[in-house]
């Protein structure tokens, strides 16, 4: 059985980490991704942490609404795994879209020497059933 101080730090990384993504708070980020992070996006890209905070700094895209009303933390040793799902309204303002994404999520944590840090974030769309 997981430490139920260790599932308390990931729940509060990942309310840090949504918490910065709806207000573009790249330096926030910065400080939760690892170095190696990657983000790989529902149709397959993926972006390296620095592409990535890059996308958001430059508000290539923003959110407007998010909410996470799934959330189950799994860890392993100095592992942990965020198996979420998260509701939010994303603006691409280059292509003036706006579109209310409803996904199922995977996040992984590693643990190190100085804390816990994001490595991973994979999201998936949710099939129809789910976003009722």
């Amino acid at each position: 059985m997981p430490n139920p101080a260790d599932v308390a730090a990931i729940h509060d990384l990942e309310r840090q980490r949504h918490d910065a993504m709806l207000q573009g708070d790249v330096q926030a980020l910065d400080a939760l991704f690892a170095d190696e992070f990657v983000f790989t996006h529902s149709d397959g890209v993926r972006d390296s942490k620095d592409v990535y905070l890059g996308k958001i700094r430059n508000r290539v895209f923003y959110f407007s609404t998010m909410e996470q009303p799934e959330e189950d933390i799994r860890i392993i040793g100095d592992t942990a795994a965020v198996l979420g799902r998260m509701v939010a309204t994303v603006n691409v303002p280059a292509i003036s879209l706006t579109k209310v994404l409803n996904n199922f999520y995977l996040a992984v944590y590693a643990r190190t020497a100085a804390g816990w840090t994001l490595l991973a974030v994979q999201p998936t769309p949710a099939p129809a059933a789910a976003a009722a």
